[in-house]
């Protein structure tokens, strides 16, 4: 990593790129802390065993990471395994928000009604708690072909292919599309036969 470090100083003007050691953040586990240090000396280059943000994303340990997503909310698309730590904003909404909108608390079902979309007899207004996982997963096959362009320092661009991609979004959205309709199917038969009329009585499918 050092000497990728010192290439990258030598050969980055030439091509209109400047290294900022100020700006560079070695991230290593604790064990290799002292090592790391010994290793980039005074070049400058930052030595963190937290982690830290980078492009939306986060980088370190799980701590460093829980602590991040407690403080951010668009953070679904770019951090995996984060479900768990929306359980104090869905509570919040569920508590809150949703009151303050329909006037009155909502039982579970009618608090999944919620988060179909208007199509399907909800607001939209879905569980960040469930959707997270879902999210990420969508994030990474949409972004996939670009990641691995990325990854592999390819310079001709034409291997990334703008019609996988394409039908890489079209694919998701048909999976989140059958997910809520299934979910919709589900709530339509456990809905109380006094309030389904109310709530699904335009969207029978």
């Amino acid at each position: 990593m050092k000497t990728w470090w010192g290439q990258l100083c030598t050969m980055g003007p030439k091509y209109g790129y400047f290294p900022q050691a100020s700006k560079t953040i070695l991230i290593v586990k604790e064990r290799f802390e002292a090592k790391a240090k010994a290793i980039f000396g005074k070049s400058g280059v930052k030595i963190s065993t937290r982690g830290e943000r980078h492009m939306g994303e986060v980088v370190g340990s799980e701590r460093f990471k829980d602590k991040y997503v407690s403080n951010k909310t668009y953070v679904q698309r770019t951090v995996p395994y984060t479900g768990h730590l929306f359980q104090s904003l869905e509570k919040v909404m569920r508590e809150k928000l949703i009151p303050a909108l329909v006037g009155r608390r909502v039982s579970d079902i009618e608090r999944r009604i919620l988060a179909l979309p208007v199509t399907l007899a909800g607001i939209g207004l879905s569980n960040p708690v469930l959707s997270a996982d879902r999210e990420y997963s969508a994030s990474v096959s949409i972004t996939r072909n670009l990641a691995n362009v990325i990854y592999n320092q390819d310079k001709d661009l034409t291997n990334y292919d703008r019609v996988q991609v394409e039908n890489n979004v079209k694919l998701v959205k048909a999976q989140k599309e059958r997910i809520l309709q299934d979910e919709y199917n589900i709530l339509l038969e456990e809905v109380d036969v006094r309030t389904k009329p109310a709530a699904f009585q335009n969207t029978k499918r």
